[in-house]
């Protein structure tokens, strides 16, 4: 295979590890036994990697051993409440049942809609330190973490119902059992129950129920039932494909690393690039004030030498005296502003350092007049409490706030997540107009991104 895939899906089965990259339309496994006594997620993460050649750039993990379940929250507490909310209520309600304590848990949940007084979740959870080493192991491969969740339930059909029609499927996995029914009414249902691997699994309505077997599970069925197995090639395929679908952001409970903000290495260099950068602007603009000053004042001594009954001689040593005075008065002022240019960058850095909790700063960019600032937030009104801050902080140093441009980018973990840039430069001089040299951009405060 002469491209490298852009999605590598890894299955940590009970015996088995699969790597399967997907390519375009095609699947590619590679398959070993899993050691044995091997529980350490990381190791098996890294074992089922060294399966095949380079793998994809987005790697998302499926791994039998995770804690996965459908829980219950008070309709009436979770209106309102923000995805980490809702992720933090989910945590101790899951504790009792997990185990894992839920200041040591990462989880990741689909809202499955409210019935009666109560809303449904479905959820994953695994130990926090499993995802931050499984993160910190892809990252140092220079690979990205799209999620990690339990194989079981990929929210689609795989029986080959056409896209708007209802489906229903039995899912069998090592000690687990998962009911699934989508109707576009009334959206996806999924009940997940303990099993063994003889299950009567074969008391199936009949019509359009779908039996998916674990590829590690076999059971004897009736030849009218026809269970499709994942030891199957094509069914296999099938189920990669929907799987690396969801990689992309979509209705499974994956759970996702946290967005991790800029390490202090390079804010210490963005503040450096961004302090000799401003200097360097202001020094060249003293030295061309200077020189002008200076050839001003050769002209008034050359002038002063000749004959001074001349009017002309007269009005231009006037109006040359009067030049050098406005070109000395410049340079004091661009002294004040070099002096303040000097102050204005650690202002700017310690107003970011007190950002509303939930942005996720990303960069920043230094374009002469302007900088530019970017980042990301659940919160699409937070970006303007942060441009709030900034224009209270800033002003005494003649940086004028811009309007802050959000764009929405999809959704995480079933909430939103927005993009936002704000910009920050000189104040817009009289007569311009925006998008000008020297002024500041103007445009929508929230624009929606694609889902």
């Amino acid at each position: 295979m002469s491209k490298r895939p852009q999605t590598s899906v890894l299955l940590i089965g009970a015996d088995e590890l699969v790597r399967a990259d997907v390519v375009g339309t095609e699947v590619v496994p590679y398959r070993g036994a899993r050691p044995a006594e091997v529980d350490d997620l990381p190791l098996l993460v890294e074992a089922t990697l060294a399966l095949g050649p380079t793998p994809g750039r987005k790697v998302l993990v499926l791994a039998t051993d995770l804690w996965t379940q459908v829980l219950e929250l008070p309709a009436a507490s979770t209106r309102g409440a923000s995805a980490q909310e809702l992720e933090q209520a989910l945590k101790f309600e899951a504790e009792g049942l997990s185990g894992l304590p839920a200041l040591e848990a990462a989880l990741g949940f689909a809202s499955l809609g409210e019935r009666g007084a109560a809303r449904s979740f479905w959820v994953t959870q695994l130990p926090l330190g499993e995802l931050e080493a499984v993160d910190g192991l892809l990252r140092d491969r220079g690979l990205s973490l799209a999620g990690v969740a339990h194989p079981g339930g990929v929210p689609a059909p795989l029986n080959g119902s056409a896209p708007g029609e209802p489906w229903r499927r039995t899912e069998l996995w090592p000690g687990l059992r998962l009911e699934l029914s989508h109707d576009p009414r009334v959206g996806l249902a999924v009940e997940v129950e303990p099993s063994d691997a003889g299950d009567q699994a074969l008391a199936l309505d009949e019509g359009e129920h779908h039996l998916l077997l674990a590829p590690d599970l076999r059971l004897d069925a009736p030849p009218e039932r026809h269970p499709a197995a994942l030891s199957d090639p094509a069914t296999f395929a099938r189920w990669v494909g929907a799987w690396s679908a969801e990689a992309a952001g979509g209705h499974a409970p994956a759970v996702r690393p946290a967005a991790r903000p800029l390490p202090t290495s390079v804010w210490v260099i963005l503040s450096v690039v961004l302090a000799v950068a401003t200097l360097a602007a202001c020094w060249a603009h003293t030295r061309w004030v200077e020189g002008g000053v200076e050839a001003l004042e050769r002209e008034l001594e050359s002038l002063g030498q000749s004959s001074a009954s001349s009017d002309q001689a007269i009005k231009r040593h006037q109006a040359l005296t009067q030049a050098v005075g406005a070109l000395e008065a410049t340079l004091g002022e661009v002294e004040h502003s070099l002096e303040a240019e000097r102050c204005r960058v650690a202002d700017l850095l310690g107003a970011l350092a007190e950002a509303p909790e939930g942005i996720v700063l990303e960069g920043i960019d230094d374009r002469g007049r302007a900088v530019t600032i970017r980042g990301s937030t659940p919160d699409p009104q937070l970006p303007s409490q942060l441009a709030t801050r900034l224009a209270e902080a800033l002003s005494a140093h003649g940086w004028r706030m811009a309007p802050p441009q959000a764009e929405l980018l999809g959704t995480l973990d079933g909430a939103p997540r927005w993009r936002f840039t704000l910009v920050l430069g000189d104040p817009l001089a009289p007569g311009a107009t925006p998008g000008a040299p020297g002024s500041l951009p103007h445009a929508p405060r929230t624009r929606r991104g694609r889902r």
